[in-house]
């Protein structure tokens, strides 16, 4: 969504409200790393550092069309520092050795058409997004000898993109009933990356859905307060094609969450129910390995709070 805020009657109608920015970011990294084999009689050591500076440059304008609409067109980049770090590789071979690695800093050009909405009565609001995003260089969690969890490590893809749009909508139903809406469709794509044997060009990202809603409702009646929320999320490609294993597609899963509770004064007492159907589903699979990462079960908790 757009970070830029929105006022809606605050300029005249047709006005121009242009946004112009930059930031810069200097940031310096230091690993240091110690590999003991005792069964080898070695000790290995590595001391190593890194740098990296970038301007990230942010364009845009917001047109006001009326008192209650305007429309936004923002360009800017996004980027996160290159680094390094140190895991251990051939535990599955009985051969372990240490393996220090980089990573380039990832950069990423974001382009974003944006129209909001809000009533005369500023009772109920629309807001709609169409996205695109130029990646290069994406940083990527993967693993370096599957399955042994400290061997994660960070890689590059060479070129990758996203394209998207989401529409949200907010609205006041009487003086008691709020309720909330969204969707939105991801269209996610490596161009140049390969992964552990694997060649994703033309791939989705791993754990990416394509489409994701949320569907809510709350409710206020004096200190009294309740509400809820359903979640779906389309099937996605699982994370098991950066381990070299073959691609595996999550299925399509939808949670229901409440909440309910009672305020006074500072304080509040709320209960929460999430996952109340008890959905099973995975964030993670690789059948040709025999694991998988479920989603949290139901859960209930009570919640207390105190503002001071």
């Amino acid at each position: 969504m757009s970070e830029e805020p929105w006022r809606g009657g605050l300029h005249a109608t047709g006005a121009l409200t242009w946004i112009v920015g930059g930031r810069w970011e200097q940031q310096e990294q230091g690993n240091q790393s110690r590999f003991t084999a005792t069964a080898l009689g070695s000790t290995q050591r590595s001391e190593r550092d890194s740098k990296s500076r970038a301007f990230l440059p942010k364009l845009g304008v917001l047109w006001h069309l009326s008192e209650q609409e305007s429309l936004g067109l923002v360009r800017q980049r996004g980027y996160r520092a290159g680094g390094l770090g140190s895991a251990i590789d051939g535990l599955m071979n009985f051969a372990p050795v240490p393996y220090d690695y980089t990573y380039a800093p990832e950069k990423a050009d974001n382009t974003e058409l944006s129209y909001r909405y809000l009533s005369a009565d500023k009772r109920w609001t629309v807001a709609a997004n169409v996205f695109h995003i130029n990646w290069t260089k994406q940083q990527i969690e993967t693993m370096v000898d599957y399955p042994i969890p400290f061997s994660n490590i960070v890689v590059n893809a060479g070129k990758s993109e996203v394209k998207g749009a989401e529409l949200e909508f907010t609205g006041a139903l009487g003086r008691q009933w709020s309720l909330f809406a969204s969707i939105g469709y991801t269209a996610s794509k490596f161009k140049k990356f390969v992964a552990e044997g694997n060649d994703l060009a033309g791939s989705a990202f791993p754990q990416a859905p394509k489409w994701t809603a949320v569907l809510g409702t709350d409710w206020k009646e004096g200190p009294w307060f309740a509400g809820g929320d359903l979640k779906y999320t389309d099937r996605a490609l699982s994370g098991s094609v950066l381990t070299g294993g073959r691609a595996e597609y999550l299925p399509t899963y939808t949670v229901l969450n409440l909440r309910g509770g009672y305020s006074w004064g500072a304080s509040r007492l709320t209960l929460f129910v999430d996952n109340v159907t008890d959905e099973r589903y995975f964030l993670y699979r690789n059948t040709a390995q025999n694991s998988a990462t479920i989603g949290k079960p139901r859960g209930v908790s009570l919640v207390f709070e105190h503002r001071f």
